[in-house]
């Protein structure tokens, strides 16, 4: 992904239509079971569509790490644009936070109906959201997007919203 980065930005009409997108979008390209020697275009269901913000994130946190190891600041930038983009979706709601597994990021996210091509909700399985909260949390301890009532919001969500108060079976 870093590499593709780098060919969107330094070829001016791939920059023009995919530079300025703040997201990641899944391949149109597969491997058919058996014939691993050649990529096929297929025209799959999710083909094109916004990755969630599970998928975001782990770019973003690749781009944390970049940062924090090479200290150069085009990767404290992009993810610092990958982070605020997932906090601009945040819902304050009863003072916690709520938030979609997916949302559409751009008119490539919508059918020929101009309808979503994935379903926009809360992922009902807590491992995602338990990643999420590890990424917010590291962006949180380098420093950028998230603060301390960002956790504190993330925190009351964890323990008064998605946690039944039973210890012996969470």
């Amino acid at each position: 992904m870093l590499h593709f980065a780098e060919v969107v930005l330094g070829d001016s009409v791939l920059a023009a239509r995919y530079g300025e997108g703040g997201a990641y979008v899944s391949w149109d390209q597969y491997l058919e079971p058996g014939k691993l020697e050649a990529w096929k275009k297929l025209d799959a269901d999710k083909s094109t569509l916004s990755l969630p913000y599970n998928k975001q994130m782990d770019m973003g946190l690749i781009a944390l790490r970049l940062y924090r190891l090479t200290g150069e600041e085009k990767f404290r930038e992009r993810a610092w644009r990958i982070f605020c983009q997932f906090k601009s979706r945040l819902q304050y709601f009863d003072n916690h936070y709520v938030w979609n597994y997916w949302e559409p990021q751009g008119l490539w996210d919508l059918d020929e109906a101009g309808q979503v091509r994935h379903w926009v909700n809360v992922h009902p399985h807590r491992n995602y959201q338990a990643r999420e909260v590890a990424f917010i949390a590291e962006a949180y301890h380098t420093g950028i997007v998230f603060d301390q009532m960002d956790l504190e919001r993330i925190l009351r969500t964890n323990l008064e919203v998605m946690w039944n108060g039973n210890a012996a079976e969470p």
